[in-house]
């Protein structure tokens, strides 16, 4: 997009170049060093209802595919699991991806190395890769959870070991002698280590301002609970950091959105040419536009929103809504929500400046598009 496009669309007066504009972003190509242009990335718009993902029984657990790599060019896996009082898996280390806990309801258990990590509904629990873990359900009740790996490709490790879940409503079975087997035969394809005899070696933990840090042999390795935890306010919209690509070595942000009833998003409809955006529903219903389909996103329900995908949303409900939203990689911080912010309550209740919000979107990777027969 050029400097003139830009100083065009932000005053929002010159119809040809918002032609222009929604013209780009329907052809969305890139272009090659030796001027071919190509498409770019062919990551795919995937809405999961509940209950539809493919489903798996593991020990103690029923695992829903919610977002696999194939949507994602391979960027980050997404399921969501629900495990029975007593179960969870056993300590085991991922060489290849860092996993991820978003705590929905009830209660884990997470053995790091030495250290136990007690989560319990809204925390977010990060465990980079390389390090041996394991989680339990202690509480009385169900614990659920949205667990993301990053990058992806665990999913196989889990479709190929774990039992297809016929009955999601039956209890979980018994861990059997052939799952373990298939567990301990598939793990070094996918770079997974179980440990049987448990966690061993010398762990020292050492207390930090906000998370432990724990040193096995020549790593240093940072399981984290809500590492970022930072809520930032846009006008009557509340965003909740979780994690930042400061906390995962740039692989994904993470944070919480809050829309009351009835609020319509100020900010125009837009695009990410860097990033996908994928949404998890926990309460209420939020309406996207994705590339003019609208699509409700309630409870339990996952949208992967694709590069270059034009999208907005809106809380056409009664119900204030909360819900997860996963960029990756970590292209977008809370730096783009606290300059926006500033920018809407500048306005005193008014519009906000479309020119100094187009100027800070495109800035941190986001290219708006006006609203149809806008001069």
């Amino acid at each position: 997009m050029t400097p003139q496009m830009i100083d065009r669309l932000s005053n929002s007066s010159d119809e040809t170049a918002l032609q222009d504009l929604e013209q780009t972003m329907h052809h969305a190509v890139v272009a090659r060093p030796n001027g071919a242009e190509t498409p770019p990335q062919q990551n795919k718009l995937r809405h999961v209802p509940v209950g539809t993902g493919p489903a798996y029984w593991g020990p103690g657990e029923l695992m829903t595919f919610l977002i696999t790599g194939e949507e994602t060019n391979g960027a980050f896996f997404m399921a969501e699991i629900s495990v029975s009082p007593g179960g969870g898996t056993p300590p085991h280390i991922h060489s290849r991806e860092d996993e991820s806990f978003h705590l929905l309801e009830g209660m884990l258990t997470i053995q790091v190395g030495g250290d136990t990590i007690t989560a319990s509904a809204g925390d977010f629990v990060y465990l980079p890769r390389g390090i041996a873990h394991s989680f339990k359900n202690t509480g009385h009740g169900c614990a659920k959870a949205v667990v993301l790996t990053t990058p992806a490709g665990l999913e196989g490790f889990f479709a190929e070991v774990f039992e297809p879940a016929a009955d999601r409503s039956a209890p979980p079975p018994p861990a059997s002698k052939e799952l373990i087997d298939r567990a301990l035969a598939a793990g070094p394809r996918y770079g997974l280590e179980l440990l049987p005899q448990g966690i061993t070696g010398s762990i020292t933990i050492h207390e930090t301002m906000c998370k432990k840090e724990v040193s096995m042999s020549l790593q240093s390795i940072n399981p984290c609970v809500n590492p970022a935890d930072e809520t930032i306010r846009l006008g009557p919209i509340e965003v909740r950091f979780l994690i930042t690509g400061e906390n995962s070595s740039g692989t994904v942000a993470v944070f919480e959105a809050v829309v009351p009833a009835a609020q319509r998003l100020t900010a125009p409809a837009h695009s990410h040419d860097h990033y996908e955006e994928t949404v998890y529903g926990i309460d209420g219903v939020l309406t996207w536009t994705v590339d003019d389909k609208l699509i409700d996103v309630g409870p339990g329900q996952a949208l992967c929103i694709p590069r270059g995908a034009v999208h907005r949303f809106d809380n056409n409900g009664s119900e204030d809504v909360k819900a997860l939203c996963v960029v990756t990689p970590a292209a977008l911080g809370p730096q783009y929500f606290r300059e926006a912010a500033e920018v809407i309550k500048a306005a005193a209740g008014g519009p906000p400046d479309r020119a100094k919000m187009v100027e800070i979107m495109l800035r941190h990777g986001l290219t708006p598009v006006p609203p149809p027969g806008q001069a």
